[in-house]
């Protein structure tokens, strides 16, 4: 099980889990909001040094109405705070363990509407958007990713860790710590590449190509920031197959266009076509940058979360891959998906 895999199981199963990057500060002990009880609250504070904060998608603030809070309510952890809330069935005066909690339960519970809720109140939420984990890779929409990434509602109760002066502890320190060292970890890196790989997903570009070797399914996708373009062109039913073949091609201007014999990138596009179209079923993955380039399509890197992407809007989780860089299939494989090594096969054979 990846690293990845365990801390979206441990957080489904409520467990606390350590949301965080070696370059960025804060790191977060993250929990589920919505079966939050008093006793886990109580060890999130616990865990991280601080108070508890309530990171909601985008969506759950809109819906519950929540204004902006005004500027002073910001703080060193660089959120967007709303107004602060209480539940309407606290008992308490709504600062106790018991009441927070379960205002954040009732926050996080997708029946509750505004009239559910008190402004101001006990309990700090912060609107944590999607976009920020794409474009700055926080650890705060890291873990609202995470919440997604295992099937639960974006939600989630954060505890900075911090020291016994309030200092913001970096990643590595808090690894060291004895009760930290033992939660499952979140790597913001891997949550932005899952983040990325479901904008890719998201494709609407579709179309049939025959071609020469036979019909193929087109999806596309653009890279807004680059320009960049990757095609996954789908043959037959590969999301029905246990292990099909998939080919991850880098353009190649003078091998693709002029079939040059100095390199072996059309050699070995067209061997892993002809596979393909002999099995009845797989996927070819041409990743093309924005300006053609002469240099040799090998010598360049793909990105892994289009790659992730594509593969699963074509309904791919499990595959073996031909002719791959090794460091792209660990990267594949540290993201949960099935890989198996054409060459790793054939030395085993």
């Amino acid at each position: 099980m990846t690293s990845l895999s365990s801390a979206a199981e441990h957080f489904a199963c409520d467990e606390p889990v350590l949301v965080g990057s070696e370059r960025d500060q804060p790191v977060f002990v993250a929990a589920a909001a919505r079966r939050l009880d008093a006793d886990r609250l109580e060890r999130l504070e616990r865990l991280g040094g601080g108070f508890v904060v309530l990171g909601l998608d985008e969506a759950i603030v809109n819906h519950l109405q929540l204004p902006a809070a005004t500027q002073w309510a910001r703080s060193r952890l660089d959120l967007a705070f709303t107004a602060s809330i209480d539940a309407v069935a606290t008992s308490g005066a709504g600062w106790s363990l018991v009441d927070r909690a379960l205002t954040m339960r009732i926050a996080a519970d997708p029946s509750t509407g505004p009239s559910d809720l008190t402004i101001p109140g006990h309990v700090h939420p912060a609107r944590v958007g999607s976009e920020d984990l794409l474009a700055r890779g926080d650890a705060a929409s890291g873990a609202v990713e995470l919440a997604r990434l295992s099937g639960e509602r974006p939600a989630v109760a954060l505890s900075a860790v911090i020291d016994r002066d309030g200092a913001f502890v970096p990643l590595a320190t808090a690894r060291d710590l004895r009760e930290l060292s033992r939660l499952p970890l979140a790597w913001c890196e891997d949550l932005r590449t899952i983040s990325r790989a479901n904008v890719a997903a998201r494709t609407d570009i579709v179309c049939e190509l025959p071609t020469r070797a036979g019909v193929f399914r087109v999806l596309a996708h653009v890279e807004d920031a680059t320009g960049e373009t990757t095609l996954a062109l789908v043959h037959g039913d590969p999301a029905g197959r246990p292990a099909p073949l998939v080919h991850v091609h880098r353009a190649c201007l003078f091998a693709d266009a002029f079939a040059s014999l100095l390199c072996p990138c059309r050699a070995v596009l067209d061997r892993a076509v002809a596979e393909m179209i002999r099995e009845g079923a797989g996927v070819c993955l041409y990743s093309k940058p924005s300006l053609s380039t002469p240099e040799c399509g090998r010598s360049r890197t793909v990105d892994v979360a289009v790659i992730v992407g594509l593969l699963r809007a074509a309904g791919v989780n499990s595959f073996r891959i031909h002719d791959a860089q090794r460091g792209m299939v660990t990267q594949l494989r540290a993201l949960g998906l099935s890989v198996a090594d054409d060459r790793e096969l054939q030395s085993a054979a």
